[in-house]
């Protein structure tokens, strides 16, 4: 973990808040938020009637024969029941909600309202320290024991302080916006009053956990230094943050997540619950973003997110 690899003894950074307050509109918020939301109808494909013409002779009359239906493959229909299942959880719940995942061993990817913008709350920490690991790799630099422990205490605590530490360092929204035009994220959209009141959406949350994952390959503008010292945070986050994408792990795979979580007055006081993240073993690689809002409280959120997170899991890696 990276408390082990990189982190000087450092005086403690304060006790970490939970994602519960909001700042007044336009002021610097203590503490983060969620948004807009929209629906994103799968489309569905009717396997279309083959029809041959057979000659007959010795007269000129024709028959017309048809063929059956190709059935869809195992892999497929397993998809298929899975945005019926996910649709199904989003109305019994009465929630918007947006998935999107790939199994990069196999090349498998899913998404599924992956295009309905929700606030981040507290996952776009990752998406800050990713931020300041990129602009530090533009100079040169590697980052400095104290900016370790302050991105261990956003990262492993969700200490809100310490994200508005960084957030700061990296020039806040105009900072955020430049590093994730180049994770590929562009539906994003980052405030100067909160980081936690960023938009985004599941696809462009799985984009960067893919740019993370991806650190020190030519799929990513991070170095392997860099997705190191993120992935090994977000492994190590403290035990009562140890859910949503978790919920898809099978025994010893490693879990690396950031979790956002917060009741939001916009919304009516309901709350809305993150979690992006990436499971890994020997035979498997996948990464998930599961955004959604409207949840009447946290702990019903957080049995909604990983119902998906499980769904998930159960069909696309077969």
């Amino acid at each position: 973990m990276l408390t082990r690899r990189y982190l000087l003894t450092v005086a403690p950074l304060g006790v970490a808040a939970a994602c519960a307050g909001e700042p007044a509109a336009g002021t610097q918020p203590a503490t983060t938020g969620a948004v807009l939301s929209g629906t994103t109808t799968p489309t569905s494909t009717t396997p279309t009637t083959a029809t041959t013409t057979a000659s007959v002779t010795p007269t000129t009359a024709a028959t017309t024969t048809t063929r059956a239906p190709t059935k869809p493959t195992r892999a497929a229909a397993s998809l298929d029941d899975l945005r019926e299942e996910l649709s199904a959880l989003s109305r019994r719940y009465g929630v918007d909600l947006g998935v999107a995942a790939t199994e990069r061993r196999s090349g498998r990817s899913f998404t599924w309202g992956a295009d309905t913008t929700i606030e981040t709350a507290s996952i776009a920490k990752a998406d800050i320290l990713a931020t300041l690991l990129l602009q530090l790799q533009d100079r040169g630099a590697r980052p400095s024991s104290s900016q370790l422990a302050v991105a261990d205490a956003m990262i492993r605590r969700s200490d809100h302080e310490s994200a508005w530490t960084l957030f700061r360092q990296v020039g806040l929204a105009s900072g955020m916006a430049a590093a994730n035009q180049r994770f590929g994220l562009r539906s994003t959209q980052c405030f100067d009053y909160s980081w936690g009141l960023t938009r985004t959406s599941a696809r462009d949350q799985l984009r960067l956990v893919g740019a993370i994952s991806g650190a020190g390959t030519s799929s990513s503008p991070l170095d392997a230094h860099s997705g190191t010292v993120l992935l090994d945070l977000m492994e190590d986050v403290v035990a009562e943050q140890k859910w949503g994408v978790s919920a898809a792990a099978h025994g010893t795979e490693r879990v690396c997540l950031k979790n956002g979580w917060l009741p939001r007055t916009t919304l009516g006081k309901r709350w809305i619950i993150n979690s992006i993240g990436r499971i890994t073993s020997s035979s498997l690689d996948l990464r998930l973003a599961i955004l959604s809002q409207r949840h009447p409280s946290q702990g019903q959120g957080i049995d909604v997110v990983e119902q998906a997170a499980a769904l998930t899991r159960r069909h696309l890696a077969v």
